[in-house]
């Protein structure tokens, strides 16, 4: 009596998923890696990132024959398809996100706290966009479609004095991987008192235009201490340039935060992020201070 031994097809679909899917996760880390550290231009990171996710795209569909291989005619094949899934899921997954923030948030590149006039820039950021244009900057459009996203990205308005509020930026900023490249009007600043002062209450209230009276006032009141830095994103490194902007207004410091997006005309949501993660860490430390 003859033993039947049947012998299983290969799926070749599914090894090719399984090479596809290698390359487009390792092509994906190199390139995330290298944008990181700033090794690699932004533009140049969005155009291999795209690459590396039709690449996964490829080895899905390459995997889904490998699959319906195995289940008709019992080919092998189904391990290296399992394994192309899993490789291609974190190209797929960070393209996915990127392009659900570009089609959800507002297509603007520049968010800032103060929605009256424009903060300006000590240094205006110059960058080649190269395969990412940008609209020109429009301050009117850009503001309502902020205030329509995030309704909550407001100034504060510390009752402390100037010189008190500029170190507690100088402290935040340096714990939320702000490098500060240029300032104007620190000198300004009173030297500290070791006196205690009124504890800085944040108050974050929307602020009127100035009235003629308000302009002649402020024309006596000290110099806007400024203060420019620039920042990259924890993860994928994106590169956003922020301006700090510090007033006094009698008894109050009020602060204001403009922040955008080096590239692109997009900012994925990360500049209200940026800004908010700022202004937080910054009540906190005034908050803390006027507790001791």
């Amino acid at each position: 009596m003859k033993t039947v031994r049947f012998d299983r097809p290969q799926s070749y679909s599914a090894r090719l998923a399984l090479r596809v899917a290698r390359f487009a996760l390792l092509l994906f880390l190199v390139v995330a890696v290298l944008h990181r550290f700033g090794f690699i231009l932004t533009p140049n990171f969005v155009v291999l990132a795209m690459l590396s996710a039709a690449a996964a795209l490829i080895a899905v569909f390459l995997a889904a024959i490998g699959f319906v291989r195995l289940w008709y005619w019992g080919a092998k094949g189904g391990v290296a398809s399992a394994k192309a899934l899993l490789y291609a899921a974190i190209p797929l997954a960070a393209a996915g996100a990127a392009i659900y923030a570009y089609v959800t948030l507002p297509p603007i590149y520049d968010v800032q706290t103060e929605l009256v006039e424009e903060i300006p820039w000590l240094k205006p950021p110059e960058a080649n966009q190269l395969t990412l244009p940008r609209p020109p900057e429009d301050f009117a459009r850009d503001r309502t479609l902020q205030i329509a996203a995030y309704p909550g990205l407001n100034g504060r308005r510390y009752e402390g004095a100037l010189d008190r509020v500029q170190e507690a930026v100088m402290r935040v900023a340096a714990a939320e991987r702000i490098a500060i490249v240029a300032t104007k009007g620190t000198d300004f600043a009173p030297p500290s008192s070791d006196q205690p002062e009124t504890p800085a209450v944040p108050i974050p209230s929307p602020r009127p235009e100035p009235s003629g009276d308000d302009a002649s006032i402020a024309a006596l009141r000290p110099p806007d201490v400024l203060l420019q830095g620039s920042v990259r994103t924890l993860v994928f490194g994106f590169p956003f340039d922020v301006m700090i902007r510090l007033r006094e207004d009698f008894d109050t410091t009020i602060v204001d935060v403009r922040t955008m997006s080096r590239y692109g005309p997009h900012d994925l949501g990360y500049g209200a992020r940026i800004t908010d993660s700022f202004l937080r860490a910054l009540d906190a430390d005034l908050l803390g201070i006027a507790a001791k």
